[in-house]
């Protein structure tokens, strides 16, 4: 019987991609490793991959969302109820199970900034867990990369990657972080 870790190292490095895809809205010739703006990953404790790393996901469309622009964007335990109902403007990470990856809602608002995809070897890169429920295979370094290519892709470019929703979608949305207890 093989142990849990030597699987999941067997795991990583049979499946370990060509390329890996870092999305971000600003445009950099080096990859810095940065502290994540959702933070700690709930329930999992501090990792290394949680302190300051690059992310990166396994294919393209799996990384644009994460370099779309974000406004008032709501991940939880971060804003009051108050705060949120006073926003004119806000979006949120939504998954699309048909596609199996995240899109970004925006409510009030469509995005305009450019979108820089960063193509990036992976032999600096590690997986994030092996959680077959997870939407993003995502992959992480701590290291300084240089990327091997840089895309410039606009908002209408990646139109399946984000959506704008209605008043209504977002009363719903501010309602389930109610129930869920995910105000500050």
């Amino acid at each position: 019987m093989i142990d849990p870790v030597t699987l999941y190292l067997l795991h990583e490095a049979l499946n370990k991609p060509s390329v890996v895809y870092h999305a971000a809205s600003k445009f950099t010739k080096t990859l810095i490793p940065r502290k994540s703006p959702i933070g700690a990953v709930k329930g999992i404790g501090v990792k290394e991959w949680n302190k300051k790393a690059i992310y990166a996901a396994s294919e393209k469309y799996q990384a644009i969302p994460f370099g779309l622009e974000r406004v008032n964007m709501m991940f939880p335990f971060r804003y009051t109820e108050e705060e949120v109902n006073g926003w004119n403007k806000a979006c949120y990470l939504k998954r699309n199970k048909q596609r199996k990856t995240l899109e970004v809602w925006y409510y009030n608002h469509t995005p305009k900034n450019p979108v820089y995809l960063y193509h990036v070897n992976p032999v600096d890169f590690k997986l994030i867990g092996n959680d077959p429920t997870n939407v993003v295979e995502q992959w992480y370094t701590t290291k300084i990369i240089t990327p091997i290519k840089v895309e410039k892709l606009l908002p209408n470019q990646i139109k399946s990657s984000w959506k704008r929703v209605n008043k209504a979608a977002w009363e719903i949305k501010k309602q389930k972080y109610k129930d869920k207890g995910w105000y500050k």
